[in-house]
């Protein structure tokens, strides 16, 4: 009597392979590749503002996930809780040396602690700046929050630069 065995064990991997050949083709190939191609984050592009590979469409704010976004309207900058982000967000000079949006910092109070905490928000600047390019695409690793009015002293903490570079995510 014939085994089954190596008739089942090529079953699962021809839908493998199909599975592997429909992400690539669907463009998981080209996330693999912005994956890799920020693992050195530390390489500084002078005069990107003048650089067509990265204006517009190829370049990213990471995550915390990692992943990468454009103009994105709502951004958290801590991934340990997100109890901190920013929402609402309209973008100018995307692609630039450093963008610039107008929006809302949102930010948990968590008291009497998080899970509980209620959600106190106000107007604020960002600019995304330190940008690094690599392999044709952009990513900025920098994001200052400044309010656009006086706040209550519990959010002024959150006013300045955030560090969103891929080694921080």
């Amino acid at each position: 009597m014939r085994s089954l065995t190596p008739r089942l064990l090529s079953v699962p991997m021809v839908a493998v392979v199909i599975l592997i050949a429909a992400v690539a083709a669907a463009g998981g190939v080209a996330l693999g590749q912005f994956s890799s191609a920020f693992a050195d984050t530390h390489v500084q592009v002078a005069n990107v503002a003048n650089d067509a590979h990265a204006v517009g469409a190829k370049t990213y704010l990471l995550t915390c996930g990692r992943q990468p976004v454009n103009r994105p309207k709502l951004y958290s900058l801590t991934c340990g809780d997100e109890n901190v982000g920013v929402e609402n967000l309209s973008w100018t000079g995307w692609g630039t040396a450093q963008a610039h949006a107008t929006g809302r910092l949102v930010y948990n109070t968590c008291t009497p602690y998080c899970a509980a905490g209620n959600y106190v928000s106000a107007p604020v600047t960002v600019t995304a700046h330190g940008l690094v390019r690599k392999a044709g695409t952009a990513v900025y690793e920098k994001v200052t929050v400044s309010f656009t009015k006086k706040v209550r002293g519990d959010l002024a903490p959150m006013a300045g630069t955030w560090d969103v570079s891929a080694s921080s995510r």
